[in-house]
């Protein structure tokens, strides 16, 4: 405690770790408030939410790793406030793009190039922390900061879901544009100059940084991260999972949307109501097999998670109904977060105890794209079949087959192999 609080006393550090609570706020608020905006025009509909999706997902795919290369060769603090310069400006112009446009094309655009500023803005935001505080207090400000974004999320998420539901989506577009203002004015405010130099280039210079990283070198990076994850065993073993563990949440990311709103009756209200409670459940998962995981072999873990997992769906996806009351809803909601976190927790450890340090950056990214391309296929294809089939029967089957995976797998391992790790 002594530690967190000598760093929180860091003029520098606190008006950043400040200053991203409420824009942390601001992106819970964006994302209610496009959600209600889609609900307005199109009720509760799949194919609508998966488009609104995969504008906001295909920003990792186009602009994360060239934001990567931009970011380490560019002044951090001016491309945080530029980022939340650009955000401010583009969910203004939101409201005004309906009332000039019914049609949501352009809604689409300016959600892309939100969402690619968020590109920027986020590895800046972690690479910035070493300049701001000393070594020896590294460690304090990195667990504050994950620690209390965790706990700013929880909360963002139920009250972002109450402001827009009473307050309207265009309102809520400027409440959000003012935490971005907010935040670029406290990182304005930020003198990194004691702690480390500023790195400057013009910009004919970091034009020919990006042309030449961005076609040459992300290229090769990518195919040598991508030929790693597909020629060693165990980066096999944690990809698949992996794929399938998104490909499952892209299947019932829009349709849970819906099924929730079909069920409750709101927009947004409920849904963040539920969100907070699997949030919570899910940090609380967290802390529970952080104490108890080094008990259970990794990859048993993982499959008995899944099963767990698999069950809490098929039951969340039968209980709720139009009678049933928030509460019940929410305690699913924790339930199925505390199940589910291990799988996430073991699947992280499991690649930073296996990639090398050098090989790093380059696998997490040829990770990334791989299981996104998962979760947009099945998103698209379960915002489809949920024309024809209900919600929840999606959610169900989602459910069993986290089950039927998780068993056969469990099945397939030795009974001897109690501390093999992969």
């Amino acid at each position: 405690m002594s530690s967190i609080l000598k760093v929180l006393k860091n003029r520098n550090f606190l008006f950043l770790w400040v200053g991203q609570l409420i824009s942390q706020f601001g992106d819970c608020l964006v994302s209610m408030a496009l959600i209600s905006l889609v609900y307005n025009k199109f009720s509760a509909n799949t194919l609508a939410y998966a488009k609104l999706i995969f504008f906001i997902i295909i920003p990792v795919f186009l602009i994360g790793p060239i934001a990567g290369v931009c970011v380490d060769r560019c002044n951090r603090k001016k491309v945080m406030i530029a980022c939340d310069v650009v955000r401010a400006v583009l969910v203004i112009l939101i409201p005004f793009l309906i009332e000039i446009n019914n049609g949501m094309m352009f809604v689409y655009i300016c959600v892309f190039l939100i969402y690619s500023s968020t590109r920027f803005f986020l590895p800046s935001k972690l690479s910035i922390i070493p300049d701001l505080v000393s070594e020896d207090k590294l460690l304090a400000a990195n667990s504050l900061t994950t620690t209390s974004r965790t706990i700013a999320l929880i909360f963002s998420f139920a009250l972002a879901g109450v402001a827009v539901q009473f307050l309207g989506w265009k309102a809520s577009f400027f409440i959000d544009a003012l935490t971005y203002i907010v935040s670029a004015i406290l990182i304005s405010r930020i003198d990194i100059s004691e702690v480390a130099k500023e790195i400057k280039h013009d910009v004919s210079i970091a034009r020919d940084v990006i042309k030449e990283v961005a076609h040459k070198d992300m290229i090769s990076d990518i195919r040598q991260g991508m030929n790693y994850v597909l020629k060693d065993p165990q980066m096999r073993f944690i990809s698949w999972i992996f794929f399938l563990l998104m490909s499952g949440v892209g299947a019932m990311s829009v349709v849970l949307i819906v099924f929730i709103q079909n069920n409750f009756g709101t927009a947004t209200w409920h849904l963040s109501f539920l969100a907070s409670f699997l949030a919570v459940g899910f940090m609380s998962g967290a802390l529970l097999f952080a104490r108890l995981g080094q008990y259970f072999p990794k990859p048993r873990a993982i499959f008995i998670s899944f099963i767990l997992s698999g069950l809490m769906l098929a039951l969340l996806s039968q209980l709720i109904n139009p009678e049933t009351s928030i509460l019940k809803a929410g305690f699913m909601a924790f339930l199925w977060g505390v199940v589910s976190s291990p799988i996430v927790i073991i699947l992280y450890t499991l690649l930073h105890e296996k990639v090398p340090n050098k090989l790093r950056g380059k696998t997490f990214s040829a990770i990334e794209i791989f299981i996104h391309s998962g979760f947009l296929l099945f998103m698209f294809i379960c915002a489809c079949l949920a024309n024809i089939i209900k919600p929840g029967l999606i959610i169900m089957c989602v459910g069993v087959v986290f089950v039927c995976l998780g068993s056969f797998n469990l099945c397939r391992m030795p009974i001897d192999n109690k501390k093999s790790n992969c």
